[in-house]
């Protein structure tokens, strides 16, 4: 699998790089339909293995600044712990954020309790217009939605201090993932196109074409975004 990495560059490292994440990805989606057998999972887990640490010691991928593979069944799948407690930057990116702010409340609290730390978050707007795809995607009525985020946002305000360093935006693109930015990594998780699970995750080191792409993605979303509180949630959405 690595000889098949670094035969295929053709000029530009990210046609490469995609291609080895999607397969990645692929792999993954396709391992949580597929009825397994004790026997058919051990060598499912097996091939599994391979195809991610080929792709971890390929070259192009490294240079690339992908860290680590993985893929977790919800929220609950990693330990984010170290990332909110020990980054001095930490910006997060994701739809309504409902899942994650709830599972990670308390570490958040201390987060936002310690002098020093920049937080962003950046949600998906309540006016935005791709808040009608979210919603056909998973299958909750618009005000439901709209709720989660009204929700997601008063919990970030009520753990935060007054005199936190803290900024929640709300955006009004489509979310092709959502993404946990340090001065240190970037984690990704792209998003399928109907509801899943389970989504794959990569990690980008910083110092790498990769990390700086992301970073450049988030600082061009964060800066068109908007200050996102109660007033954001008072005007009627359309479709409501």
């Amino acid at each position: 699998m690595t000889a098949l990495f670094q035969t295929f560059i053709i000029g530009n490292w990210q046609w490469l790089v995609a291609g080895g994440v999607a397969l990645i990805a692929g792999f993954f989606q396709l391992r949580l339909h597929v009825h397994q057998t004790k026997e058919s999972q051990l060598k499912i887990k097996e091939l599994e293995s391979k195809l991610t640490d080929s792709a971890l010691k390929s070259p192009t991928l490294v240079a690339a600044g992908l860290k680590e593979t993985d893929v977790r069944s919800s929220f609950h799948g990693y330990d984010y712990t170290e990332l909110i407690q020990s980054s001095e930057r930490l910006t997060v990116i994701l739809n309504d954020g409902r899942s994650w702010i709830d599972s990670n409340r308390e570490l958040l609290r201390e987060r936002l309790s310690t002098r020093g730390r920049v937080t962003r978050f950046c949600l998906v707007a309540p006016d935005s217009p791709y808040l009608d795809l979210l919603v056909k995607k998973n299958g909750k009525a618009r005000a439901a939605q709209v709720d989660e985020l009204r929700r997601s946002v008063s919990v970030i305000r009520e753990i935060a201090p007054e005199w936190s360093d803290l900024e929640v935006l709300g955006h009004s693109r489509p979310t092709p993932y959502c993404m946990y930015l340090t001065e240190a990594v970037a984690i990704v998780d792209p998003y399928f196109y109907f509801e899943a699970g389970a989504l794959p995750m990569m990690i980008f080191r910083s110092g790498t074409p990769l990390y700086a792409a992301y970073s450049e993605d988030a600082r061009k979303l964060l800066k068109e975004s908007k200050a996102l509180d109660s007033s954001a949630f008072r005007t009627p959405t359309p479709g409501a």
